[in-house]
């Protein structure tokens, strides 16, 4: 029975050599089709179960690469730097060194901000809150939000190269109406109409009062009918003069109360002061 063992265990190998491969070869295409669909994350996962089952040099870049994509520039620059320290080929290690030097360069920025829908750039590139991701050339950037009613929010920032930056941003509050407008607004237009009523009534008055002079004057020749004519003449100039005054200054105080009263209210400020590479080769 001992010796069955060994030959038992020699017969067993190739088979589990082959689920391996078969494990290995499903988890690839299902990280393929995940790649191409954009959901790095996942797909960066069945690769490295994949080369955890099966080592394979193709594996392994397609691992950086959707580590990349996933917005892991450390992971990813770990990949990059075992593939290169692994292999030889001249043309495997170009494919590699193009993605390190991509990753080197760049640092991934997610940048979470508020309210949404409104607009955020990162230097040139941009999107829609609440939530922006994507790679940006290392070094200093601007990050900022606009939305409408409310001031544009700018933050610089310094982007890490092969590292992540996150950055939370949010735009001042919007510029409010104040409700009702200010309370000394009703007193003085109503003491503006009321004080308006009263010249418009004195003008009235006084025009009143210079028709009855202009129609009592005789023009007889008598010296008495004369300096009656005169004492009236005057009354008419200053009952004309007063007509003239409280009429202008009424209608203009009436008018400045109405303003006052009824004219709508403004507003008033508050204010306060490209991810991964194509896939490498075949499994």
């Amino acid at each position: 029975m001992r010796t069955l063992v060994p030959a038992l265990a020699a017969c067993l190998a190739p088979l589990a050599a082959t689920a391996q491969a078969d494990e290995a070869r499903a988890r690839y295409e299902q990280a393929a089709a995940l790649y191409r669909a954009g959901v790095y994350d996942r797909a960066a996962a069945l690769f490295e179960q994949s080369f955890a089952a099966r080592e394979s040099w193709v594996t392994a870049l397609n691992l950086a690469q959707a580590l990349e994509g996933a917005g892991r520039p450390a992971d990813a620059l770990r990949w990059y730097d075992r593939l290169l320290a692994s292999d030889a080929d001249p043309q495997r290690r170009a494919a590699a060194e193009a993605g390190r030097a991509h990753v080197r360069a760049h640092g991934y920025v997610v940048v979470r901000c508020a309210p949404i829908d409104a607009e955020v750039t990162v230097g040139e590139a941009g999107g829609r809150c609440p939530d922006w991701r994507g790679y940006r050339p290392a070094g200093a950037a601007t990050v900022t939000v606009r939305a409408p009613d409310r001031p544009p929010l700018e933050r610089a920032v310094s982007v890490p190269a092969g590292d992540r930056l996150e950055v939370t941003v949010e735009a001042p509050a919007a510029v409010a109406p104040v409700e009702g407008g200010p309370a000394w607004r009703p007193l003085v237009g109503w003491t503006a109409v009321g004080l308006g009523a009263a010249g418009l009534g004195l003008g009235t008055w006084g025009y009143l009062a210079a028709r009855d002079d202009a129609d009592a004057a005789t023009g007889g020749p008598s010296p008495d009918a004369k300096a009656r004519d005169e004492a009236l003449r005057a009354d008419f100039e200053d009952h004309r003069a007063l007509a003239y005054a409280g009429l202008g200054a009424g209608l203009a105080l009436a008018a400045a109360g109405a303003a006052l009263l009824f004219w709508p209210d403004g507003p008033v400020a508050v204010a306060p002061t490209g991810a991964g590479v194509a896939l490498g080769g075949a499994f």
